[in-house]
């Protein structure tokens, strides 16, 4: 074997490590922001109070949500984190929010707090993954630029 299939295979080894430890930290980062979109609501935020401490480590992160989640009732608020946890899409929930707003022109920030995805994970959406599936164009109001899906039956106004 030569040197150079070495390390493509050392390479690729490494590049697969990278992904999973990746994998790992987003998994984290979902329960996290779970938690802080659980406690937008009055009902949860009050069971979360009366815990008596805040969790830090992962385990108490985990911990945190199965205690709310088995004290909110079965017809508890919809929350967006519920809603994003029965496994929708990012691409679902950015859809979503353009067919609840009439597909008016959105920045990453207005997706972001509606549907409770990082805007790091919505650019990737509308950069990369569905590129296609979006109209972008600078934005008049403000920096930056805004969005909208192309093949949405509802045209929203002007930003």
């Amino acid at each position: 074997m030569s040197n150079s299939q070495q390390s493509n295979k050392s390479q690729a080894e490494y590049l697969q490590q990278l992904d999973s430890y990746i994998a790992f930290l987003k998994d984290k980062l979902d329960r996290v922001q779970h938690l802080r979109w659980s406690l937008t609501d009055p009902q949860t935020f009050a069971i979360f109070t009366a815990m008596n401490s805040t969790p830090r480590t992962d385990e108490e992160v985990k911990d945190a949500i199965e205690k709310i989640d088995q004290q909110l009732p079965p017809s508890g608020p919809q929350l967006p984190a519920q809603r994003l946890s029965s496994r929708l899409t990012r691409f679902d929930a950015i859809d979503s929010f353009f067919k609840r707003h009439n597909n008016n022109w959105a920045t990453t920030h207005d997706v972001s707090n509606d549907t409770t995805l990082p805007e790091r994970a919505i650019r990737e959406v509308i950069y990369k993954t569905h590129k296609e599936r979006f109209e972008r164009k600078n934005n008049l109001g403000g920096r930056g630029k805004v969005f909208r899906l192309v093949d949405h039956q509802m045209k929203g106004g002007e930003p």
